[in-house]
């Protein structure tokens, strides 16, 4: 499966670490990519990690329903 680079850009953080700047997707795209490509994550899968994702209470869980990242 190939993505378009609009796609791959979209929802992306830079950090530093150890000096270095690192892209590393937010907490709301990779859930919503477990989400909408089935044939990558099984849903169970998915679900477990949205289940997850709300028990621990991540600040960022509140943007899930505001993010919008187009395929």
């Amino acid at each position: 499966m190939r993505f378009t680079d609009p796609y791959l850009r979209q929802g992306v953080e830079h950090h530093t670490i150890a000096g270095v700047n690192v892209p590393i997707y937010s907490t709301p795209k990779t859930l919503a990519d477990a989400f909408s490509n089935p044939k990558l994550v099984v849903r169970s899968v998915a679900a477990s990690d949205a289940l997850e994702l709300l028990r621990v209470s991540d600040p960022e869980a509140g943007c899930i329903a505001n993010d919008r990242f187009d395929s």
